[in-house]
Order: structure tokens, then C-alpha cells, then sequence
């Protein structure tokens, strides 16, 4: 995000002219299944290795070389204009309250959140959700998420897991799964999660003669100006 944008803010206003800007933008990347340090270092080897052209090993740095790493990471962000933080917390314990204090928490100390990465809704609790049956939880918490993104006007971005029926699929001989499931609602634990998404990237690796490939394939867009057909 921060490779191919500079800030447009949407909230915060511009100040006065003559006067110095001191508008902060945020990308903030939670994290409910890694450490950390690991997140933050696996930043700093894709940005630097799309520097170098090399292979930056991240493994057993001494503490000198997490500090460098991390003010690498933070320079990176900054000379684009943004601040980059992650945040861990527990799975299963955090909830949708939990994610909009963060947030808000940001935005109190002068932020304007531009996009929420989140490792990953699945791992999330339900707690405070309408219960009912097939996963009614699940869509309600991506209902309740979507719209505090929305009226924030705040990029969201998490991964979910496919379903037991796309894994049968592919059991059976689908080559090209991504397809065959696309639109489907193939949603581990519940099938109307697309019913609150504004769209759906499928992503699945395979190996083809021996080499191994991703696949990805778009599935619904909401996109502004889409006529809604009867």
C-alpha cells in the first residue's frame, strides 16, 4: 500500500494556509497468530529484498540487527508519508470492541487509519454477535467490522479460510480450485461471510509438474456505479 500511495486524507483537515501540516496517516497491520517481532521482520525482508535483489536472512539476528531492521521499516513508511505499526493480541480473546478501541486509540492520539491489515477475522471472538445458526456469529461480526470500516472510510483487508466442501473439491481432482469456488460462498464455519465483503481475492497453491505456483482469481467487487439487476 505504501509502495504505490502517498496519504489522501479523507478525515483530517487540511490546515490553514501558511501553516505547517501535521496530519499523520497509518497503516496498521494486528496480528492474532505470530509474533510481533516475526511480522515486523518479514516487512523488513520483502521491502529490502525488492531493494537489493537479494536474500536478506531474518533468522537468529542479534538484537542490534532487530533495532536496524525495525528503524528500517519505520523510515521506510515515513519517507511515503506514512506510520506503520503492528499490534498482537491474543486469538480467540479479541473481539470487535478490542478492534475498534485500537483503532480509535490511534486516531485520538492525531491519526487517520488509511488501512487495517488482519492476520487473521477467523481467529477472532465472537463475543458480543448475534448467535443463530450456520455461522450467524461470523457474519455478524464481518457485518459489524465492515460498517465501523466503512463510515471511517478505512481500508480492510484479512484472509479467510476456504471451507470443508472447496477442500473436498479439491480432493476430488479440481486443478484449478480457485475458479471452480469463486463466488460460491465456500467460507470455513460460515457460507454468507460474502454477504458483508466488498470483495474477495481466492488464493490457492498448487504444484504442476513439480514446481509450485500460486493461483488467485477475483471474486465478487462491489465496485461504486455497479448496476444492481433485478
Amino acid at each position: 500500500a505504501c509502495v504505490f500511495n502517498y496519504p489522501t486524507y479523507l478525515r483530517l483537515p487540511k490546515p490553514e494556509e501558511g501553516k505547517e501540516d501535521h496530519r499523520k496517516a497509518m497503516i496498521l497491520h494486528i496480528t492474532l497468530e505470530n509474533d510481533a517481532l516475526g511480522e515486523l521482520l518479514s516487512v523488513y525482508k520483502y521491502i529490502k529484498e525488492q531493494e537489493t535483489g537479494l536474500d536478506v536472512p531474518i533468522i537468529n539476528l542479534t538484537k542490534e540487527e532487530r533495532v536496524e531492521a525495525s528503524k528500517y521499516v519505520s523510515d521506510y513508511f515515513n519517507a511515503r508519508g506514512f506510520s506503520f505499526r503492528i499490534e498482537q493480541f491474543a486469538a480467540g480473546d479479541f473481539d470487535y470492541s478490542q478492534l475498534f478501541a485500537t483503532i480509535e486509540g490511534y486516531e485520538e492520539l492525531g491519526y487517520e487509519v488509511h488501512l487495517v491489515t488482519l492476520d487473521y477475522m477467523g481467529k477472532m471472538s465472537t463475543r458480543g454477535c448475534v448467535e443463530g445458526p450456520h455461522g450467524k456469529n461470523i457474519q455478524d461480526l464481518y457485518q459489524r467490522v465492515q460498517n465501523f470500516m466503512l463510515r471511517k472510510k478505512i481500508a480492510f483487508l484479512t484472509a479467510h479460510q476456504l471451507s470443508t466442501e472447496a477442500k473436498a473439491l479439491e480432493r476430488n481432482g479440481e486443478e484449478i480450485l480457485v475458479k471452480a469456488v469463486c463466488e460460491l460462498g465456500y467460507y470455513a464455519g460460515c457460507r454468507t461471510v460474502d454477504n458483508e465483503i466488498d470483495m474477495e481475492i481466492h488464493q490457492h497453491k498448487v504444484i504442476i509438474g513439480g514446481k509450485h505456483y500460486l493461483m488467485w482469481q477475483r471474486g465478487k467487487h462491489r465496485k461504486p456505479g455497479n448496476p444492481t439487476l433485478s
